[in-house]
């Protein structure tokens, strides 16, 4: 009987061994779940981290790109005004010389003499009156010419009375 009871101790204790044995590769597989868990944390954490890069690069990017459509902009609003400016200024050193020689024209039409130029010499009185009626209103109330050297009453008298 000793032997017996000597026989199921040390198969008792096989047994415990044994089950102690799997606890235990059961913790270890637990375990090595665990750090494969870990590392694809990880790496998932890092994919999160690259792309959160990439995005704060393009935010940059466009950021940039919005900049330089503001200064595009900006350069364009700034010819726009040159463009214009150069446009009044043309049209100011228009109106500055083709006032005067228009009053110089109608001037020695109406009063003849020597100063009239050769080739109105030639034309009719019609013609002439024609001229005077089409200068004689630009010049009136003009700003860029706001006292002409020609009384421009008198001018429209005397292309009246040629007329007549």
């Amino acid at each position: 009987m000793i032997k017996v009871l000597k026989t199921k101790t040390i198969q008792q204790r096989s047994i415990f061994t044994m089950v102690f044995v799997v606890f235990t590769m059961v913790f270890a597989a637990s375990t090595m779940v665990f750090v494969v868990a870990t590392k694809v944390f990880v790496s998932l954490s890092m994919v999160f981290t690259i792309l959160t890069m990439v995005f704060a690069a393009l935010t940059m990017v466009f950021a940039i790109l919005t900049m330089v459509f503001v200064v595009s902009t900006m350069v364009f609003v700034v010819l726009t005004t040159v463009l214009v400016t150069l446009t009044m200024v043309i049209i100011t050193l228009t109106t500055v010389f083709v006032v005067p020689t228009m009053v110089l024209v109608v001037s020695t039409m109406v009063f003849g003499g020597e100063k009239m130029f050769s080739s109105f010499k030639t034309q009719s009185a019609e013609q002439l009156v024609t001229i005077a009626g089409a200068v004689i209103p630009d010049l009136t109330g003009n700003p860029a010419l706001p006292a002409p050297t020609v009384d421009l009453k008198a001018v429209q008298a005397a292309a009246d009375a040629l007329a007549d």
